[in-house]
């Protein structure tokens, strides 16, 4: 029997930055058995995300999984891609992340969710990197700009999931629908103002500089 090109442990001790790729994975990413081809990629803009793919996600997977990721931009976007087998059962097996589309289902992992807090916080700041967005409210109804994150998601689990992490920490936070009489609905959580978002920043934060960058500059030129 061959070994894999990539072989690793799939039972490797968690880490903060193993979290970070599973969050990665959850917020703009997928896993799938193509033949005897196994996939996982992540896509993101093609711009905007190209410097944590290669800066700190990449480092991630070769320090990690010993996994060199290749990267190139699409017609729809970057793609980050993976052939490991090896990385597929770690997603699926362990983690049970489903397998091709899962963006009705995703959770957290139940191992990360009883991990340790800091764990637990790497994880939602890989999704938050990928699935997250910032910006700033300048509607006449505030007396001035008005900063929010936000996350959305078709999983109603995984959303249940965040609201419940942040109401352990106590960040407040709301919870509204999207595209309610399409077919596709998701569901969107939002931490508004400076207040409320410097808590989740304390907490969680970013690592992609697309978000980073945008935070720091919002609250710094509000």
């Amino acid at each position: 029997i061959l070994e894999p090109k990539y072989n690793f442990d799939i039972n490797i001790p968690l880490s903060e930055e193993i979290c970070e790729f599973i969050g990665v994975v959850i917020g703009d990413g997928f896993t799938n058995k193509y033949g005897r081809v196994y996939q996982t990629q992540i896509v993101g803009d093609q711009i905007l995300d190209l410097e944590y793919y290669q800066n700190i996600l990449k480092p991630i997977c070769e320090r990690q999984f010993k996994i060199i990721p290749k990267i190139k931009n699409a017609s729809r976007g970057l793609r980050f891609n993976i052939y490991s087998k090896r990385l597929f059962e770690l997603l699926t097996q362990r983690f049970k992340i489903p397998a091709g589309v899962k963006c009705y289902s995703v959770k957290i992992p139940e191992e990360i969710i009883n991990a340790k807090f800091e764990l637990l916080n790497a994880t939602l700041r890989g999704m938050f990197n990928t699935d997250g967005g910032v910006g700033l409210d300048r509607r006449k109804i505030y007396k001035k700009p008005y900063i929010r994150i936000n996350y959305t998601s078709a999983s109603p689990v995984l959303i249940k999931q965040i609201s419940e992490i942040f109401q352990t920490y106590k960040i407040p936070h709301s919870i509204h629908y999207t595209n309610k009489n399409h077919e596709y609905c998701a569901q969107q959580i939002q931490i508004n103002g400076e207040k409320n978002v410097k808590q989740f920043i304390d907490y969680i934060g970013f690592s992609n500089p697309r978000h980073l960058n945008k935070v720091n500059y919002l609250i710094k030129n509000k």
